[in-house]
Order: structure tokens, then C-alpha cells, then sequence
């Protein structure tokens, strides 16, 4: 179980729809390095190549279009092998948001 913390153009978890040093509806400068996947039909996940995170999370990605790499999704992921680390890192990280952000920023199963 990988809990993600995750906010989307839709219920952006900040105000002004940064997170991790990256903006909502931004594009995203390849470079040589970056690295991702298609996910979806319509949708490209990026590894983010200098996320601005805390040693919490194991990578940031992001959720661009194929065309433009216009971010429209941005989450850090961080992998368990025991799924109660994993509950008790989701249950520490969604206190943490709601405090600071309300409800706008929900952590997702993954």
C-alpha cells in the first residue's frame, strides 16, 4: 500500500496550487533526465527531476498532458513494505494537511 499525497487542478491542496516546488497548470521544462510514463489515454506521469520535498517521500511525480506538459497533478509517493507503516504515515500526513490546508488536499490509496 502506497499512500499519496496528492492534489489536482480540481481541489488543489494549497491556495495557489503549488506543491513540492511545482505549480498547477504550469508546464513542465523536460530535460534529458526527466523520466516518466503514460498513465491513462490522455495523461503522462513524470518523475520530477528537482522536487522540493522532505526525506518523507521517495520521489514527487506529476501528472502533465502528452502535447504541452501542462501540469494538471501533482503527489509525492512513498513505498511501505508493511502496510501499518503505511496507515500510520497516511493517518500523520492527512493530520498535517487538513490542519495547514483544510480539505482541499486528500490523500489517496494507491
Amino acid at each position: 500500500m502506497v499512500p499519496l499525497i496528492s492534489c489536482s487542478v480540481a481541489a488543489a491542496g494549497v491556495q495557489d496550487g503549488d506543491l513540492f516546488g511545482y505549480r498547477l497548470g504550469t508546464r513542465y521544462v523536460a530535460t534529458e533526465q526527466t523520466r516518466g510514463y503514460t498513465f491513462g489515454m490522455e495523461s503522462v506521469a513524470i518523475v520530477a527531476d528537482k522536487p522540493v520535498k522532505s526525506e518523507d517521500f521517495t520521489r514527487v511525480e506529476l501528472i502533465v498532458t502528452p502535447k504541452t506538459l501542462t501540469i494538471g497533478n501533482i503527489y509525492g509517493v512513498r513505498e511501505f513494505d508493511k502496510e501499518g507503516d503505511a496507515k500510520r504515515f497516511a493517518a500523520q500526513y492527512t493530520d498535517l494537511l487538513n490542519t495547514v490546508h483544510g480539505k482541499n488536499c486528500q490523500p489517496t490509496k494507491g
